[in-house]
């Protein structure tokens, strides 16, 4: 549950700075955090055999990761 809480505002983030014009950086972020994703769940999934726990953990981390690097860019 605390990754959808990440993602109602990483997604807010992402329509701001979009109407902004810099799309670009929305979509780097975007990128950055689903190979995070990727990246993650072959960790938890494959190699800690964590199974469905392990997709929750991923995506949080994928989420957070966007949302982040977003509230970086906006903020200098």
């Amino acid at each position: 549950m605390p990754g959808l809480f990440l993602s109602a505002i990483a997604e807010c983030q992402l329509r701001f700075l979009n109407n902004l014009g810099k799309t670009q950086i929305s979509f780097i972020c975007s990128f950055v955090g689903v190979s995070m994703h990727l990246l993650f769940s072959w960790v938890f999934i494959i190699q800690m055999d964590l199974e469905l726990l392990g997709t929750g953990l991923s995506l949080f981390i994928a989420y957070l990761t966007m949302l982040v690097m977003m509230i970086v860019y906006a903020r200098f």
